[in-house]
């Protein structure tokens, strides 16, 4: 590629960024209040079920304890995402700038780029071309990964981070009934005198 090319694939890439960057930034401030509530409600119901576990008897205690203990961790997991997130948004111009050296990372003469434009290549169906293709895609050199987590503030919108992401809201969803669940059995439990 040429250097005119190549400066002028940096500023399409550059001026791209930065009109988006902005709206990014904005949709992640606007989302962490929703993304805040939705961490909040498992809380009280942990607290109170590690309460009653703690002062359970016998090898009741181990066990509920050891449950919420389970449930105190998606909570967290959550919270310290949010967390990550607020932190790559807080310095937009630092954001731009690592976006910007992702898709320069990807560019069409990259390795990476070359491994995925080989899934799409060719017609016809070529299963087993594809799947060696698509194996060589996920089994992306150990230096690009490298260089993604190194750019701390735009790894969190570069997948698979998105994804965990999710990962995590399922699971604080799921802790959160469980954990409401889990009291009131609890909390009948100790009623009857069982723990």
């Amino acid at each position: 590629m040429s250097e005119e090319s190549e400066s002028a694939l940096h500023a399409r890439v550059r001026s791209t960024v930065d009109a988006h960057v902005a709206k990014l930034v904005l949709a992640v401030k606007v989302l962490r209040i929703p993304a805040a509530l939705v961490g909040l409600p498992a809380i009280p119901a942990l607290l109170a079920a590690t309460i009653l576990a703690a002062t359970a008897q016998g090898g009741w205690r181990v066990g509920l304890l050891a449950a919420c203990l389970l449930g105190w961790l998606a909570v967290a997991l959550w919270w310290i995402r949010l967390k990550r997130y607020h932190d790559a948004i807080r310095d937009p111009g630092l954001l731009a700038e690592q976006l910007v050296a992702v898709f320069e990372m990807f560019d069409s003469g990259s390795e990476v780029f070359t491994r995925m434009l080989a899934v799409f290549e060719g017609g016809g169906l070529r299963v087993v071309y594809r799947l060696r293709s698509l194996w060589r895609v996920v089994r992306i050199p150990d230096y690009v990964t490298t260089q993604i987590e190194d750019l701390h503030a735009a790894r969190w919108f570069i997948p698979p981070m998105p994804a965990t992401t999710a990962l995590r809201f399922t699971i604080l969803i799921w802790a959160t009934v469980a954990s409401w669940v889990a009291l009131l059995v609890l909390v009948g439990l100790r009623i009857g005198g069982v723990v």
